[in-house]
């Protein structure tokens, strides 16, 4: 009876992920031809109550060589960071079933604003960004930002969904009288593929 091992390396939020598959006997010998048809991926996320399955595709199961298999695992399964298990069934082929547990990480998605203030015209402008792994986002979907000022409480909660063409939202509080030489707290939050992400506090002074 052939006996799947299953290797869950990284698993990124909102990424096809390839994991690993290594088909051989109990007595070690590489199981190899094994069809994309043959397999039933099973998977839950944390907190789901029971598992999915599908059948990967064949451009989602590769035979690399001497029994080795890589398993494309599409965003459905990594929609949700945290644990999730997926398991290899191809039982009707003759393989016992393995069950492999992973954690889906949030993808290092950095958000940077940069304020400005035009006291004459009582103007906040904030200029709002990504990078995931370095690379601009081009396509957030919306963004928020938000300013306490110290002792005082928050004195804007900007929103805006029309970033420009390479993915930066320029937003505007108006008619805003800011107490220079205050300390005030700006937090940004941008969405991207329908998960927020922040960048934590900064602290602004206006002279």
């Amino acid at each position: 009876m052939f006996q799947p091992c299953i290797n869950l390396g990284p698993i990124l939020q909102n990424e096809d992920t390839v994991v690993h598959v290594a088909m051989e006997t109990d007595g070690g010998v590489e199981a190899t031809g094994m069809a994309a048809s043959a397999v039933i991926v099973s998977y839950a996320n944390e907190g789901d109550a029971a598992l999915s399955t599908y059948t990967p595709s064949v451009a989602q199961w590769q035979e690399s060589a001497k029994g080795q298999y890589q398993l494309t695992v599409p965003i459905a399964v990594t929609a949700f960071a945290g644990l999730v298990q997926v398991l290899v069934d191809a039982v009707a082929a003759g393989y016992k079933t393995f069950r492999g547990f992973g954690r889906v990480e949030p993808r290092p998605v950095q958000v940077f604003c940069a304020p400005s203030y035009d006291s004459g015209a009582q103007r906040l402008t904030f200029v709002v960004w990504a990078h995931c792994n370095g690379q601009l986002i081009t396509a957030p979907s919306s963004c928020r930002v938000t300013v306490t000022e110290e002792g005082a409480g928050v004195v804007v909660d900007a929103l805006s969904s029309s970033p420009d063409a390479n993915g930066l939202f320029i937003v505007e509080a108006t008619t805003l009288t800011l107490t220079v030489k205050k300390n005030f707290k700006i937090r940004a939050y941008l969405t991207w593929n329908g998960v927020q992400y922040s960048s934590g506090d900064a602290m602004q002074t206006f002279n």
